[in-house]
């Protein structure tokens, strides 16, 4: 019989909590980590000794340890799961990396280019570290407290990739020893980080809400008074964007309608566009995010300073025009004041620029230029 595995949770903001308490209540042993910059974040779990959990899970769940000390939380961890922001994954990989033990499995949720991004420092580890990324965060969750989280859903499936690809097979095994949800293997790590529907979503939403959003600051229901047919229309067009660029990449993306109905299987998601999906969808019916600033919404910056422009220099490299993509990011960088392909990610960053397709599939696959 196999040992029950040892995890750790990195990030201890929303998702990184939800994870624990969900995890804890299944039985594992699993540590919940913060870096030291943010242990504002993890200091009321400790306080408490615990997370309070409503929604899918319900409860008060200790784990074994909750840290600012990253050699004690992933020393003996057989799985860390990255459950931080991408804006935190740069400074998250140089801290944890050097404590992980041979064998081990780093794991991001949501990817954003995760493998990419970390394959080179990984490489050069003196031991054998699985890095992979999901295509999404497990959960959809709030913070609702100093010491607790809400979780709305809980996806039916996600898929897994690594940097070598050979790896994927025994990421997705460790990944479904977990149990959270049914982890299965993607082709290479673009098709996983092309496949999150955050990429869709949270931009579009935002900018042609622009009055909603910055006179309220978010006060309103997200995913259903902010979706219309309208936007669902544009949502639509930089979904067929992104299927183009997959199948460059030797990948068939499902489309956002099929995507939505299979993540949340059993929460009455209905309809033909992605609007009717989004109104009906019941993990949805309570989000409204507040917004400081449109800059400073979290998950709107992470997609347009992670997501969205690599997308735009892919079709270019690729040969596909992303017209409706490269619009979004467009306003966003008029309305942000910013330059979101400078400022976060591009090719250049993630090591791909100048590739012949040929050359990239053989990196995905292999690990090596």
């Amino acid at each position: 019989m196999a040992k029950k595995l040892n995890i750790t949770v990195v990030g201890a903001g929303k998702g990184g909590p939800s994870m624990a308490a969900h995890l804890a209540s299944m039985g594992f042993d699993v540590t919940l980590y913060e870096q030291p910059a943010f242990a504002h974040k993890i200091k009321p779990f400790i306080r408490r000794s615990g997370i309070r959990c409503s929604g899918e899970v319900k409860g008060f769940f200790k784990p074994a340890a909750m840290t600012t000390d990253a050699k004690r939380a992933v020393a003996d961890a057989d799985v860390v799961m990255t459950a931080a922001m991408a804006m935190g994954h740069d400074a998250i990989a140089k801290t944890i990396l050097p404590h992980m033990k041979d064998g081990a499995l780093l794991a991001f949720n949501t990817g954003y280019y995760a493998c990419l991004r970390y394959w080179p420092k990984v490489r050069r580890l003196k031991k054998k570290v699985l890095l992979a990324e999901t295509d999404i965060l497990p959960y959809l969750c709030l913070r609702t407290g100093p010491h607790s989280v809400r979780i709305d859903g809980i996806k039916k499936e996600l898929g897994v990739a690594c940097i070598p690809a050979s790896d994927t097979a025994e990421a997705v095994r460790l990944l479904n020893r977990t149990k959270i949800l049914r982890f299965f293997a993607r082709k290479h790590s673009l098709e996983v980080s092309l496949s999150s529907m955050n990429l869709l979503f949270h931009a579009p939403i935002v900018l042609f809400n622009m009055a909603a959003s910055e006179n309220t600051k978010g006060n309103y229901v997200f995913y259903r008074e902010g979706v219309s047919p309208g936007i669902g229309k544009i949502i639509h067009a930089m979904d067929a964007e992104r299927i183009a660029v997959g199948r460059k990449l030797g990948v068939e993306l499902t489309d956002c309608v099929k995507a939505t109905k299979r993540l949340y299987d059993k929460y009455n998601v209905r309809g033909k566009t992605i609007d009717q999906c989004l109104a009906s969808n019941l993990a949805y019916a309570k989000d409204v995010f507040p917004m400081p600033s449109i800059r400073d919404f979290a998950v709107f910056h992470q997609d347009l300073a992670y997501g969205l422009p690599p997308i735009v220099e892919l079709g270019k490299l690729l040969k596909v025009a992303t017209p409706v993509t490269r619009m979004i990011v467009d306003i966003a960088n008029l309305v942000c004041e910013t330059d979101y392909a400078k400022e976060g990610l591009n090719l250049r960053k993630l090591g791909i620029a100048g590739m012949t397709r040929g050359k990239l599939l053989r990196y995905l696959e292999t690990g090596r230029k």
